[in-house]
């Protein structure tokens, strides 16, 4: 029987755009003998077009030639059947096919034997899809393209397996460079994004390319902007002569050949609003038991639908949770899957609070026939990791239940993040959750929980020195509490009403205030709520230069927040302490309260009182150390940057000072132009104060005196201290 030499160009088309891939490429160089190569990856990654690159470019290392097959695993119709695959390679090699499977791969072994032929079989739907081959191709190297992971074939053939992921940032500028062209040279930050959006897999930045270099007349960024819409850039692509090619496309392709179970949790995932999830969140939206979802989420990791990122924690990437979402859409079960999901969070972040708020007002329970396993947490320390992990997450779900009308739900997860939303989401986000919290429970007649978290709004305003508004939110809360007869949340409103006392000057009134609250809080046995007030009455007579009675009041604060286990408020209090201790004068006690503070905070994982204390330690410091006092403001200005505007601001202002005083000119002049454009863009009245430090920084610098100030102005200076 005569061998005919198969030729290159039974290969697909080179890509001309090929970009990257070095690594795998070098990986492929190194195949010898009769190995098999099993190559998978995620839909539009590429695989093809690596293997065909490679093949192409190393043709001399196959003197006989490549035989090459598409099994068409993914496609609309049924997998192309391995003994089709057996018939046309003999006929390639000028063979007749025998009539059965055996004879075939019998004679294909024969005629392959001592052969320098390389075998590509493309788009294989799974191990046993592409097993009954194998046999018959012993005598070759066989590269194996599937988005499953084959790892049978690892397992009992020997495979080597090579993942095919997305393409390097670089490579994926490059290849969006040549299609677009000259255009995105003046769009550099635009073609990033575009990358971005393509998660930087090759067919999405095809697609994407070919959409935008259709539209060459408008601005790469006004197309990126069209793009961010997920359905949009999903069904990007079909236009000229093709009406098919698009991501969405692509996608049903892979999603078609998931098992059972798998299919219904990728499609439920679309429910939850965010692409990062955990196993018992799957298990909650699916309503598949624990065994079923594991193995699913393995299937779907199998089929490169989603990823895992640690031991429990999944993500999808944002193009595959837009296709999930809008398979979920249609989805009649869907309402009934959104409900579990909400009920799962708002459970679990309430037996998470428990641990870490010690009040004794707790969210009411709501109650549900839905039968849910919610996380339950044995120490502090893993239900903060939790909260840790979901912040985002809580946030986008209580956003979920205000928009799909779970009022009761929204109202409650709201209420559960009080005093736990402070300490690492940034305000707006707590003010958007404040606001739907009390929105919902207005809906639904519960005045009582719209009251409290109308106070939870109004101290998230205080934040961000809206006082007049979170004013407001205690004014009309307080007589709703009066009205339910709940005597605690009335105190509550009050003590939040004496604090804006407190903030607009006015110490004296605040301390008639606190300490009329105080004495309820007593009778009704609030000794959580006590420690609060003591350390409010230390605060504002710090304020009034009262340093020995403030100190008192900060160690009653101390002594019952440490009664009562209140791990956070003995950090707060600590951090007081040491603000008290650097008025007095006492560095190495500011010193010492400082970093038992931290300990606290680190350990509480309280963002925004930890760079608060920093700020008080690199004063404290600034004498002794001053370049440890300069790294600890920094540090205090990288937590503020995304979460406080205003204490950014205030701890720039530190930084700044340090600089100044240890006579770093240059630093301390970039920092004050930081502070006044911070605070201009803020509208705060300090902008004023900042401008005419950084004034007289830059006169310092050039030689030329600060002006005289004139009788009246120290006159002023005196009596604003």
């Amino acid at each position: 029987m005569e061998f005919r030499v198969p030729v290159l160009r039974d290969l697909p088309r080179d890509t001309p755009s090929f970009t990257g891939r070095e690594d795998l490429l070098a990986r492929l160089d190194r195949l010898t003998g009769p190995a098999i190569v099993a190559i998978d990856g995620p839909p539009g990654a590429g695989k093809t077009a690596l293997v065909t690159h490679w093949a192409r470019t190393r043709h001399h290392r196959f003197r006989d030639g490549v035989l090459y097959a598409d099994l068409q695993g993914y496609a609309m119709g049924p997998p192309e059947d391995p003994a089709i695959v057996m018939t046309t390679f003999l006929n390639v090699l000028g063979a007749t096919a025998p009539a059965s499977t055996e004879e075939r791969a019998a004679v294909l072994r024969h005629l392959l034997a001592d052969r320098e032929v390389l075998v590509f079989l493309d788009n294989v739907r799974d191990s046993s899809h592409v097993q009954p081959l194998l046999a018959a191709l012993t005598p070759c190297p066989v590269i194996i393209t599937s988005r499953q992971q084959l790892t049978k074939l690892v397992y009992h053939e020997g495979a080597e397996r090579l993942t095919v992921g997305p393409l390097s940032e670089d490579a994926a500028k490059e290849l969006l460079f040549r299609r677009i062209g000259s255009r995105c040279w003046d769009s550099p930050e635009a073609v990033a994004a575009l990358a971005t959006l393509c998660a930087r897999l090759p067919l999405a930045l095809r697609i994407v390319s070919e959409h935008v270099a259709a539209r060459d007349t408008a601005p790469i960024e006004d197309l990126v902007a069209d793009l961010r819409d997920a359905g949009r850039l999903l069904d990007a692509g079909p236009h000229g002569d093709d009406v098919t090619t698009s991501l969405r496309t692509v996608f049903s392709w892979s999603h078609r050949a998931l098992s059972a179970h798998a299919a219904r949790l990728f499609q439920c995932l679309g429910l939850h609003p965010t692409p990062r999830f955990s196993a018992q969140a799957a298990a909650a939206v699916s309503g598949l038991g624990h065994e079923h979802v594991h193995r699913a989420l393995d299937d779907l990791i199998g089929a490169h639908l989603i990823q895992q990122s640690a031991a429990d924690r999944y993500f999808l990437h944002d193009m595959i949770h837009a296709y999930a979402a809008d398979l979920a859409a249609s989805d009649p079960e869907s309402p009934a899957a959104l409900r579990r999901l909400v009920d799962w969070y708002l459970r679990t972040a309430t037996n998470a609070r428990k641990h870490l708020i010690p009040d004794d007002h707790p969210v009411p329970l709501l109650q549900s026939d839905v039968d849910l396993r919610p996380r339950t947490f044995g120490t502090g320390a893993q239900a903060l990791r939790w909260c840790l992990d979901e912040r985002s997450t809580l946030v986008a779900v209580t956003r979920l239940a205000a928009r799909h009308g779970l009022h009761n739900h929204t109202w409650r997860l709201a209420a559960a993040m009080e005093g736990l939303a402070d300490r690492f989401i940034d305000l707006d986000q707590q003010v958007d959750v404040f606001e739907l919290g009390h929105e919902s429970a207005t809906r639904v007649g519960n005045m009582k929980a719209a009251a409290g978290n109308l106070n939870n709004l109004g101290k998230a305003l205080i934040s961000l020195r809206r006082l007049d508004e979170a004013q407001q939110c205690f004014e009309w809360a307080l007589p709703i509490f009066h009205e339910e007869a709940d005597r605690y949340g009335a105190a509550i409103a009050r003590h939040n009403l004496g604090t804006i006392r407190l903030l607009r000057g006015d110490p004296r009134r605040a301390i008639t205030v606190y300490e009329e609250v105080l004495t309820e809080f007593v009778e009704m046995e609030k000794e959580w709520s006590q420690g609060h007030v003591h350390q409010k009455l230390g605060d504002c007579r710090r304020a009034l230069d009262q340093l020995d009675e403030a100190a008192r009041c900060y160690h009653l604060a101390l002594a019952l927040r440490t009664k009562i286990n209140d791990v956070r408020g003995q950090g707060i209090t600590l951090a007081a302490l040491a603000q008290l201790n650097v008025a007095q004068g006492n560095v190495g006690a500011a010193i010492d309260y400082c970093e038992a503070s931290l300990r606290v905070h680190r350990q509480t994982a309280d963002q925004a009182n930890t760079a608060q204390t920093l700020c008080t330690l690199a004063t404290a410091l600034t004498d002794r150390e001053p370049s440890q006092a300069a790294a600890h403001a920094q540090a205090a200005v990288d937590i503020y940057r995304d979460l406080n505007p205003h204490e950014h601001a205030k701890a720039l202002t530190v930084l700044a000072a340090i600089h100044e005083k240890t006579g770093d000119l240059a630093n301390a002049r970039d920092t004050w132009a930081l502070v006044h454009r911070t605070l201009v863009a803020l509208g705060d009245p300090d902008a004023a104060e900042a401008e005419r430090q950084l004034r007289a920084i830059e006169r310092a610098m050039s030689g030329i005196p600060d002006p005289r100030p004139d009788s009246t102005k120290i006159v002023d200076s005196k009596d604003n201290s």
